[in-house]
């Protein structure tokens, strides 16, 4: 029998627009593999969406141009993906790139910054952990 213990955490909402960052700060350690996405407003316009760690950057993704109503994108956090490729997968997109996990104490914080200008795409935000 396996014990998975991954766990998502909601924390908050981000739109494409790049002019409000989400940031989430940790009430408890966590070791952090992805950001997911799901879309409450459709998005027609790729956005370059910055993860940051403290206020440094530790990856960068690019959400796909198109994105429909409840459309879900995964992303690796500390993954830079320069292209913005995207695999789709059952009406989900998988943003290509690397297994990389980063390790967050208690009172570190994250923030989620979007790149576009478009006010194009609503998602509510989540961390797979």
């Amino acid at each position: 029998m396996f014990y998975d213990k991954t766990k998502f955490e909601k924390i908050g909402s981000l739109t494409n627009t790049g002019s409000t960052d989400l940031v989430f700060v940790f009430p408890q350690r966590a070791h952090v593999k992805r950001v997911v996405l799901i879309a409450t407003t459709a998005a027609s316009a790729k956005a370059t969406i910055t993860v940051k760690k403290n206020g440094t950057s530790v990856g960068s993704f690019k959400n796909p141009t198109t994105v429909s109503a409840k459309g879900v994108i995964y992303a690796d956090v500390g993954n830079v993906d320069a292209d913005g490729t995207t695999s789709a997968i059952d009406s989900s997109f998988v943003v290509e790139g690397g297994d990389t996990f980063v390790d967050f104490a208690v009172g570190d914080y994250l923030t989620l910054t979007p790149g576009n200008t478009a006010s194009s795409g609503v998602y509510d935000a989540f961390i797979e952990y």
